[in-house]
């Protein structure tokens, strides 16, 4: 059985915090009527914010994330880029077949996109626009030619290319329900 997993990821600025994070994370549950729950038996779902020393990123884990389709993220991720005026990357792994990254800049308008494995039967029609991400990660020639190789499993990826979007790998192959065998905390 492969990974399924699907992630997001805000990158770090000074105006940005865990708390600035958290308090927009729960206005944008308010909004769409979830109320902060007393007791995690109550709770309809969670998030988790990690932030690590190693990271360019902020990463937001919640079991309510399914970006199964990449207008999903987008929907979800544009507001979030373009309050908190920041880059928000998406990843989301589908049964270790196909694996996408969705980068959204929505102040300088970059929707920059790239899959690796089969999307075939997904429904994902999507097509990688590598010239997108060249001002947005640190090696563009290594990651281009990280996307470009064949993986046994898709989130191999994000090791290969880990050093070009200075987000760890298992920062980004984590899920909420497994952050602790990634050595994540909730």
């Amino acid at each position: 059985m492969g990974s399924w997993f699907s992630n997001l990821h805000i990158r770090k600025r000074n105006s940005i915090n865990v708390t600035r994070i958290a308090d927009y994370i729960g206005k944008a549950m308010a909004e769409k009527q979830y109320m902060l729950a007393t007791s995690k038996d109550e709770a309809d779902g969670a998030f988790a914010i990690v932030s690590d020393e190693k990271s360019d990123w902020y990463s937001v884990y919640s079991d309510l994330f399914s970006f199964d389709e990449p207008k999903q993220f987008v929907d979800y991720a544009t507001p979030i880029s373009d309050e908190l005026k920041t880059d928000i990357l998406g990843i989301s792994c589908f049964d270790s077949d196909f694996l996408y990254l969705n980068l959204i800049d929505a102040e300088n308008n970059v929707d920059a996109w790239a899959g690796v494995g089969s999307a075939a039967g997904l429904g994902i029609r999507k097509r990688t626009n590598l010239s997108a991400w060249k001002n947005k990660v640190c090696d563009f020639e290594a990651f281009k030619e990280s996307l470009k190789k064949e993986y046994v499993f898709a989130e191999e990826v994000l090791a290969e290319i880990e050093h070009c979007i200075c987000l760890p790998q298992n920062n980004g192959a984590a899920s909420y329900e497994y952050l602790s065998d990634y050595d994540l905390s909730k």
